[in-house]
């Protein structure tokens, strides 16, 4: 099983990167590379905390995560953020 935290830095790293070639080598900026850390942070916040808003300790419990989705717009959100369109206040 996949932990979390891997599945946010895949998330992070697919919306961060372009598309490149095997022979291409991707160069990201170290403020790239910062924001796409704050968002995937923000991303497992806002999991943990849709979580905690929805459920009770015990249907966490037994609760198949796989069900569960965050709403489309705030993926939406964050990718504008990464591309540098929106919201950037909020990670500085």
């Amino acid at each position: 099983m996949t932990s979390k935290a891997t599945l946010v830095r895949q998330v992070s790293w697919r919306l961060l990167l372009p598309q490149i070639g095997d022979t291409q080598k991707a160069k990201v900026s170290q403020p790239d590379l910062d924001k796409a850390v704050s968002v995937a942070a923000d991303v497992d916040c806002q999991w943990d905390i849709l979580l905690v808003n929805t459920y009770k300790i015990e249907a966490l419990q037994i609760l198949d995560f796989s069900s569960v989705r965050l709403p489309v717009e705030w993926f939406t959100d964050w990718l504008k953020v990464l591309k540098g369109n929106t919201f950037e206040e909020r990670y500085e």
